[in-house]
């Protein structure tokens, strides 16, 4: 047994920092195997997924996505795999959450992650998300046309054929060229239609408007002209009144002075005799 201060005990104490570099490498070793593992579960899933076998990606891209949470596409190809096998919680899960070193492929989890909410059926979150990846990546062309889908979806065809412009102006030679061309061709005509026939409901609604004024302005003059009528009808029932007052004042003032005429004369028949009388006493 070695003592104390003894040639043991000293290559013991030189021996501990050798023991924590061997740790140290092998657990740098560790990760560096688990990070292989992580790239080779990735490439593997990558390429299931190319081959249209979502499902069998599945299994590879979530242990690449475990092993190594900061690989920019294993979350990414993890939530397409979901998407594409309907899981449509799950896609949301890994990829409304990238990465913080994904930014460069920022616009490809918003951009999936709208046409997740676009196969729910959930358009405004889709719309949202789209616009997410365009301010992520304004010339982003799958972006652009998803958005115009999703405004077709939603009703919104003004913005559906601005965006529609938009894509076939950016991308001349696409695919979808024609297909786009001919919505952008049935979106016209129907908005031609739409604003002819807006212009002639606002022509047949002005039209009413008027003829309402029109009767609310011969209802007002016929109420006007039957008021004015009403004040001369009463104005000249008001003035027979005081004719016929008039007439009864003078009927009752000559009968008054045929009374008195009368009375004076009765009255001088009886006193002139009686004077005479006195005279000749």
């Amino acid at each position: 047994m070695c003592q104390k201060s003894s040639p043991c005990t000293y290559a013991r104490v030189r021996s501990l920092p050798s023991v924590r570099l061997f740790s140290f490498l092998a657990l740098a070793f560790a990760s560096f195997l688990r990070a292989e593992d992580a790239f080779d579960h990735f490439r593997e899933g990558e390429r299931l997924l190319s081959l249209q076998q979502a499902q069998q990606a599945i299994g590879p891209l979530h242990k690449a996505a475990q092993q190594k949470p900061a690989h920019p596409k294993a979350a990414l190809y993890l939530g397409m795999a979901y998407l594409q096998t309907g899981r449509y919680t799950q896609a949301i899960q890994w990829l409304q959450n990238p990465p913080v070193h994904s930014q460069e492929y920022a616009h490809l989890y918003a951009y999936n992650l709208g046409n997740v909410y676009f196969v729910q059926h959930r358009y405004e979150e889709a719309q949202h998300a789209y616009e997410q990846a365009l301010a992520l990546k304004h010339d982003y062309p799958p972006a652009l046309l998803n958005r115009a889908n999703t405004a077709m979806k939603r009703q919104a065809y003004a913005h559906a054929l601005a965006d529609y412009k938009k894509y076939v102006s950016q991308n001349p030679t696409a695919s979808q060229h024609y297909e786009v061309q001919r919505m952008i061709a049935a979106l016209e005509q129907w908005l031609q239609r739409k604003e002819a026939e807006e212009a002639r409901r606002k022509e047949a609604e002005e039209a009413r408007r008027k003829e309402a004024e029109e009767a609310r302005r011969k209802e007002a003059e016929e109420a006007r002209r039957k008021e004015a009528e009403e004040a001369r009808r009463k104005e000249a029932e008001e003035a027979r009144r005081k004719e016929a007052e008039f007439e009864a004042l003078k009927r009752a003032l000559r009968l008054k002075q045929a009374e008195d005429a009368r009375t004076l004369s009765t009255g001088s028949e009886d006193t002139v005799p009686y004077q005479e009388e006195r005279n000749l006493e």
